[in-house]
């Protein structure tokens, strides 16, 4: 990516993941037409004859180093680009990847999920500093150079597009992460692009608006896919088997300890002492678990 902060992020276990510092597989290839690009969360280029779609474009600062990873297989303009939820890893880098005649597709929720963002910009970047503060350095603060985009074209449940001979189905999944959530099915390929609806690399976290009851009951329109190659937002390709144990298994196992909690009368103290230990291998777990654990007690005490 930028900087020399890149050297040190690679001997963290999280810059190895995302492939911040690592020049291996930083542009992996799925198959002859699909590429993903590595960041905190990645950016996946499909070609066709008649011009390219871009899926995300990653983090603040990075769509130039993702657009030059295009290029070495693809000089096509970027046709459409889609951007699957509303958070600044997911669209910091559309105005360096899009062409002039490129066209931003969003689910119709985004700049009313942009707009929470920012008001609540303060409150989430001490956080996420904490999780991403050694990998990223000063580049954590992306406030001053994150730059919003306005969408071409906005939809509410479903958006069907032909480009060059290959189909691309985007759902709405505004039960997942984020209530703006899209993914990207290409049916031919039996393949999804899930953005945040599916985590398998590191602990998913939870926020004080996700809804894990909507999240796991939409989790069925998923899954009805079936996909037989899954590419999330963060984490390189996978299968449904082991997005669903990360995923879905983890929200019902939090949601059914700390249902019991609340049963016995327990409050949240108890709540952050429930067993994760299956997931407490995954990265960000150390930080997340807890937060997780609680954020859930908050929600189950209200339903």
């Amino acid at each position: 990516m930028v900087e020399n902060t890149d050297q040190a992020a690679g001997m963290t276990r999280l810059g190895t993941l995302t492939g911040i510092a690592s020049r291996d597989e930083q542009l992996i290839e799925v198959n002859d037409h699909l590429w993903v690009s590595k960041d905190i969360s990645d950016s996946i280029l499909v070609t066709t004859p008649e011009g390219n779609v871009v899926i995300n474009s990653g983090m603040p600062g990075n769509g130039e180093t993702h657009r030059q990873r295009f290029r070495e297989v693809s000089e096509q303009p970027v046709e459409y680009l889609v951007i699957t939820q509303c958070h600044g890893d997911h669209f910091g880098g559309v105005h360096e990847i899009r062409d002039p005649e490129t066209r931003v597709i969003t689910q119709e929720k985004f700049e009313e999920c942009r707009e929470y963002w920012r008001i609540l910009d303060d409150f989430y970047k001490r956080r996420s500093g904490k999780l991403w503060g050694s990998v990223l350095g000063k580049r954590a603060d992306v406030k001053n150079i994150i730059r919003e985009v306005t969408p071409d074209i906005t939809f509410r449940d479903d958006y069907m597009l032909e480009l060059g001979g290959r189909q691309f189905e985007l759902y709405a999944v505004s039960g997942g992460e984020s209530e703006d959530g899209v993914i990207v099915w290409l049916p031919q390929e039996k393949l999804v692009i899930s953005g945040d609806m599916a985590f398998h690399q590191r602990m998913l976290p939870l926020f004080e608006h996700t809804d894990t009851a909507a999240w796991i009951a939409t989790w069925d329109k998923f899954a009805d896919l079936g996909a037989e190659v899954v590419i999330p937002g963060h984490g390189g390709p996978t299968t449904m088997d082991v997005v669903t144990l990360y995923t879905k298994d983890y929200l019902v196992h939090l949601r059914k300890e700390v249902a019991a909690v609340i049963d016995e009368g327990g409050s949240m103290l108890e709540a952050y002492e429930i067993d994760q230990s299956d997931f407490m291998h995954l990265p960000t777990a150390e930080f997340l678990s807890k937060r997780n654990a609680g954020q859930v007690f908050q929600m189950m005490e209200f339903e």
